[in-house]
């Protein structure tokens, strides 16, 4: 069972923004196809097919309004960088040497074959992507083969740079089809050269460091936040029973189980709400992991909600061991925190070794077992738990999709 990676269309600017490209033209006839190239790369649409009219792979929605009554879809916009008019750069023929972008000393020396050689060893064409464009009617002899260089076109590419050789082939070859087509718009005419990557098996795609590293970064998030939480309502229990306030309503006819029920009764209704804000929050944003579906947001708070009903008796036990309000809130809520985390790490970690170490299954089983004891141990697992599953429904949602069988999704258990 594997995954299907999107197509990735193969431009410069997939590798960030101020990617230049240096061109090299030694024919300045104008009635030779290399000058022509050379206006075509100046010229609508540029270099390759990003500007070209009507290609939706480089097009893209202006974004649409989730209230329901702005719901109608914005007109398509044309990507950034192809608004022409605006700005009004041109481009230097013969510009002097404090003009060149990419200011380095040239060496140009007369070969045997009374060509040329201006790449020397000092000239970085190792580093910089770089057409070259030259007519000549000599015949050299090349790798063992006699090449004609009457029209020989040479895009010079990074090697560091997987995708940069398709790239700037993809230049050339648009360069000569809109220097060939004399009849259409260039801005019509286009080879988008796209990249489909291998697919991902089912394993490497749960195994994946970006999105094990994402759900251990909201394990930790979630975990601090709920720690605080319960940590939080120890502070008036602290201070009455240090002040002696707990001790006047005992004297006074207060009956300790009437204290300490409406207390957890408060407590957790308070807790209740900031649990439901939590989610709430995930639906705004879309987090796919805890709102993917109904059931599984009910999931969830079935889940924080049990860790509360725990966790707030936790904290009532701990607080008797502090005499300061605010020490006991820091001191309660980082240390069931750090107790948590390195538990839930622990776990997570050895289930990764293991599969490579057997040996590790008696140490997963005891530390699975022991751990249980622990309130914040059980959320972290069952926020990585949780996780997990939303992979696995992602990974059966694309696998129907790519057998045409959209409509099995809703019987994924």
């Amino acid at each position: 069972m594997v995954t299907s990676q999107p197509a990735l269309p193969l431009i410069p600017e997939m590798y960030g923004n101020y990617t230049y490209s240096y061109v090299s033209l030694w024919d300045r006839d104008p009635s030779s196809l290399s000058y022509k190239i050379m206006e075509s790369f100046e010229e609508p649409p540029d270099m390759g097919t990003r500007c070209v009219n009507n290609i939706p792979v480089f097009r893209s929605d202006l974004p649409t309004s989730k209230v329901f009554w702005i719901g109608k879809k914005k007109p398509e916009q044309l990507v950034a960088g192809c608004d022409r008019t605006v700005g009004n750069g041109t481009f230097h023929w013969n510009a002097n040497e404090t003009e060149i972008p990419y200011n380095a000393d040239v060496n140009c020396q007369c070969m045997d074959t009374l060509v040329w050689n201006c790449t020397a060893k000092d000239y970085p064409l190792d580093s910089i992507p770089t057409v070259t464009l030259n007519t000549t009617m000599r015949v050299l002899d090349m790798s063992y083969r006699n090449i004609s260089q009457m029209r020989k076109f040479q895009a010079w590419f990074n090697n560091k740079l997987y995708t940069s050789l398709p790239i700037f082939t993809s230049f050339l070859s648009n360069a000569l089809l809109r220097v060939e087509s004399h009849d259409t718009d260039p801005s019509d005419l286009g080879i988008v050269t796209v990249n489909h990557p291998m697919n991902q098996t089912v394993k490497s795609s749960i195994d994946a460091q970006g999105s094990s590293k994402l759900i251990v970064f909201r394990i930790v998030l979630i975990v601090l936040v709920l720690c605080v939480i319960p940590a939080g309502f120890t502070v008036f229990l602290v201070e009455e029973r240090v002040c002696d306030a707990f001790h006047l309503q005992l004297v006074s006819g207060l009956s300790r189980r009437t204290y300490w029920l409406t207390g957890y009764v408060f407590d957790m209704s308070i807790y209740i709400i900031s649990v439901i804000a939590i989610l709430l929050i995930y639906v705004i944003f879309d987090v796919k992991e805890f709102a993917y579906s109904f059931e599984a947001l009910c999931s969830f708070f079935l889940v924080f909600l049990l860790y509360g009903l725990c966790a707030v008796l936790w904290a009532y036990i701990l607080q008797r061991r502090f005499e300061v309000p605010a020490l006991s809130f820091v001191m309660i809520s980082i240390g069931t925190f750090f107790v948590g985390i390195v538990a839930s790490l622990t776990v997570i970690v050895i289930e990764q070794l293991m599969q490579q170490d057997p040996t590790l299954i008696g140490p997963h089983n005891v530390c699975s077992m022991v751990f249980l004891i622990l309130p914040q141990y059980n959320l972290g697992m069952a926020i990585f738990r949780g996780s997990f599953v939303f992979q696995l429904i992602q990974l059966g949602e694309n696998f129907l999709k790519e057998l045409n069988r959209p409509d099995l999704a809703s019987s994924l258990p």
